[in-house]
């Protein structure tokens, strides 16, 4: 199974609940908005956009060798990371996430995957 590898370096990718990120880490990260389509002249208010904030839709990171991402526009609250310089061996995530890396459960005896360098790791309890 090729889902949640890395196809290139065929490195599992790892997930990790935002829980256990630091707070400060996640400030690092670049939202991404949806594409909304506009009515420039806006002559119809009840269909008109032009004033609407409009919520992220995913939070993106890709620094010295780090790429993650993370949505609250999912039922799961945890954070991607595509490629890193850290490996982490842990348990395989199933069946939610298949074939990924759970980061929240460390095993020796586990499975290679990407992770996140100990300062992006939430130290609080």
């Amino acid at each position: 199974m090729t889902a949640n590898i890395n196809l290139k370096t065929q490195i599992r990718y790892g997930v990790i609940s935002l829980h256990n990120v630091n707070p400060d880490f996640l400030d690092e990260f670049e939202a991404h908005y949806p594409d909304i389509e506009h009515d420039t002249d806006c002559t119809d208010q009840d269909n008109c956009n032009c004033g609407d904030e409009l919520d992220p839709i995913a939070y993106t990171y890709d620094k010295d060798g780090l790429q993650c991402e993370y949505s609250h526009d999912s039922s799961m609250y945890i954070l991607f990371v595509y490629l890193s310089p850290v490996i982490k061996t842990v348990n395989l995530c199933s069946p939610c996430v298949p074939n990924a890396g759970d980061l929240d459960s460390p095993n020796d005896q586990g499975f290679d995957c990407y992770g996140l360098p100990d300062d992006c790791l939430n130290t609080n309890d």
